[in-house]
């Protein structure tokens, strides 16, 4: 799916959930995509590489060096604010933080305080850090949404066949599919490509400003 009309960008995908990064994958075809599973290896791949964009969720399970000194490997925390903010220092110009598991935990019901403002029907939190923009997302539509499981690149489409000739020949043929196939296996998985299009046609007003050194 092209987010950006002509421009080939390199988006960081970080999620612990393997459906997650697939759909990455398919959604950001276009793209020069990499993914990454965990904090460690995320964090190994901000700090040596060069990304347009970084997309992480929240919730990531605790890793052996984070979690040396305690017994919480495993444990899902929510560190992904803390690649965001790396994310940042390393002059990422557009970073995504999104939670699946909205009022789940207290790290996703936080980012009420700030995801207030809406943008293609995404409720957005926004602020700047080191001059990178920096999106923050607790809708849990954007993590449940159902793909048939050998198509990921788009959504199967709600509603019925009143379309109008602004609706994509995708979301029809889907819909078709979706008639004639009842039965075809569907999976939930994170509509990445949707939350990076709200990003990047966000109205920024009077957004929150950080600065942070980079040595």
């Amino acid at each position: 799916m092209n987010t950006s009309n002509s421009k080939i960008m390199k988006i960081l995908v970080i999620d612990d959930a393997t459906i997650n990064l697939q759909a990455a994958r398919a959604q950001f075809s276009e793209h020069e995509v990499t993914t990454a599973n965990s904090y460690d290896e995320g964090r190994e791949f901000i700090c040596k590489e060069k990304f347009d964009v970084v997309l992480t969720d929240l919730l990531l399970p605790g890793s052996d060096y984070m979690c040396r000194m305690s017994n919480e490997v495993g444990k899902e925390m929510p560190v992904g604010i803390f690649l965001a903010l790396l994310a940042a220092k390393h002059n990422v110009p557009l970073v995504g933080l999104l939670t699946s598991n909205h009022h789940t935990h207290p790290g996703c019901a936080c980012l009420d305080h700030f995801c207030s403002k809406e943008s293609r029907n995404v409720s957005l939190g926004f602020l700047t850090v080191n001059n990178s923009k920096v999106f923050l997302c607790n809708d849990g539509n954007l993590s449940t949404y159902k793909f048939f499981a050998d198509d990921l690149s788009f959504p199967i489409p709600f509603g019925g066949e009143s379309w109008s000739e602004a609706v994509p020949e995708k979301t029809k043929a889907l819909f078709a599919r979706k008639k004639a196939e009842p039965e075809a296996q569907k999976v939930e998985a994170k509509h990445w490509s949707l939350l990076l299009s709200a990003m990047q046609n966000f109205s920024v007003t009077a957004p929150i400003s950080v600065s942070a050194k980079t040595p």
